[in-house]
């Protein structure tokens, strides 16, 4: 087995990044920037209001995005909270669950470990 690299370091041949990749990057950077600029405008503002001027800054973005969570939040809390109070609960289920539960996880840490 040799020991020494057949060649320099800086003799290596250089890998080139794939164009996809480059363009991937790119377009999520361009679709984010919005979002970036509204947080930045919020920071602004925020660091504004130490010194005493409250200005106003409009979201429209960020308020769009707030309004969809808050009707995703929730619209998901009225699906599963009918769901949890509709029958009794029996404890032997729940336990039985727990147990299995625990045991699964505990086989994923051990083949994690290993």
């Amino acid at each position: 087995m040799r020991k020494n690299a057949s060649f320099a370091l800086e003799q290596r041949p250089r890998k080139r990044r794939s164009r996809l990749m480059t363009l991937a990057v790119i377009s999520l950077l361009l679709i984010l920037s919005p979002l970036f600029y509204e947080a930045g405008l919020l920071c602004f503002a925020s660091w504004k209001g130490l010194f005493g001027a409250y200005p106003h800054v409009q979201t429209p973005i960020l308020d769009f995005l707030s309004g969809g969570y808050e009707t995703a939040r929730f619209d998901i809390r009225q699906m599963f909270s009918s769901l949890f109070r509709q029958g009794a609960w029996k404890s032997s289920h729940v336990i039985t669950f727990a147990i299995c539960w625990t045991g699964a996880l505990a086989m994923l840490l051990r083949k994690g470990a290993a």
